[in-house]
């Protein structure tokens, strides 16, 4: 029987209104934490994402491998609707979606809204360069999330952490970066404090450009990616992007990514990746903003990314069922 779990006595409640953009396993888990440790959370959802005569609050109900699930009912409302602008405004929707939330959210934003991107894909802020803020943080994820239905997500495998970063230098980035890992440390999640989110960011794109793809194309857990016959062409991918990052100025050489690859799968084991959910509901993938950039950023380094242009043209082909043409660069 769902259970709504009492207030964590050692939670830190961030200063509100706090707001979670997306009702996917991301934003759901993340607005499902907040509200069970009482912060001031709204998960806010696309126009017309609350169908008429549907209550203002959802139920999210979260199952956990390692320990007692819990349930949550979380306030909503959608992203073009007025109200009080947001202190922290957590962006979990898919990066072809921002563009669009970029806009309609701007109200509610402004230059003490901090802004954090917990998603996949690079530049994923560059849509609210200019929206009234600066304030930018990444909260890189590897939690394995399963949305099962609708108001039911569950945590998959035993591992995962959080990574949280400023993009950029502006005015606190320091602090808030370690006010939010403070505050998500709280809610009995890992996470960990890093100082470039640019960074942070090509670390994370590294393992997905690889992981992501191939386990949605052979449609496998993440744990049985290592000894799959795919795991050779998931190193492929990664190995460029890596190459990429560096060309670019990142300072990874460290990165033993074929190791990085088989650990996060262990940590991640039970999972099913989120672009393979997303080809399991017929939805868009987010293969074009994370093998995609990695094509475009080599092209323009001249750097060949084979692997990352093969990943993209079936995961994309998969997506709108046209003819796949495969190209070389």
């Amino acid at each position: 029987m769902d259970s709504i779990r009492p207030l964590p006595t050692n939670s830190l409640v961030l200063e509100g209104p706090v707001g979670v953009v997306g009702a996917g396993s991301v934003g759901g888990w993340l607005a499902a934490q907040m509200q069970q440790a009482g912060w001031p959370v709204t998960l806010l959802r696309k126009p017309g994402g609350l169908e008429s005569g549907e209550e203002t609050t959802k139920k999210i109900h979260i199952n956990r491998e390692a320990t007692e699930g819990f349930s949550a009912e979380v306030p909503c409302t959608e992203t073009d609707q007025d109200g009080p602008v947001f202190r922290w405004l957590f962006i979990t929707v898919k990066a072809g979606d921002l563009q669009a939330v970029a806009k309609q959210i701007q109200g509610r934003i402004d230059a003490k809204t901090t802004l954090v991107f917990p998603g996949n894909g690079l530049d994923l802020w560059s849509h609210f360069e200019g929206c009234g803020t600066d304030r930018f943080l990444i909260a890189a994820t590897t939690y394995g999330l399963y949305r099962e239905n609708p108001g039911e997500i569950s945590v998959r495998g035993t591992g995962g952490e959080i990574t949280v970063a400023p993009i950029g230098r502006f005015e606190e980035s320091s602090s808030l970066a370690k006010q939010l890992t403070d505050a998500i440390t709280s809610l009995g999640l890992t996470a960990l404090t890093a100082d470039d989110g640019s960074e942070v960011i090509w670390k994370k794109s590294i393992l997905s450009a690889g992981l992501n793809p191939v386990c949605a194309l052979l449609g496998i857990e993440n744990g049985q990616l290592p000894g799959s016959t795919g795991f050779s062409l998931a190193n492929a991918a990664s190995e460029e992007a890596l190459t990429v990052a560096i060309a670019e100025g990142f300072d990874l050489p460290q990165v033993k990514v074929d190791q990085a690859l088989v650990e996060l799968c262990e940590k991640t084991a039970t999972n099913r990746c989120s672009m393979l959910q997303d080809l399991d509901s017929g939805t868009g993938t987010e293969v074009d903003a994370i093998n995609g950039a990695i094509v475009r950023r080599g092209q323009e380094l001249k750097i060949p990314t084979p692997a990352n242009r093969l990943l993209l043209e079936l995961v994309s082909g998969l997506t709108t069922k046209t003819p796949l043409k495969m190209t070389a660069n």
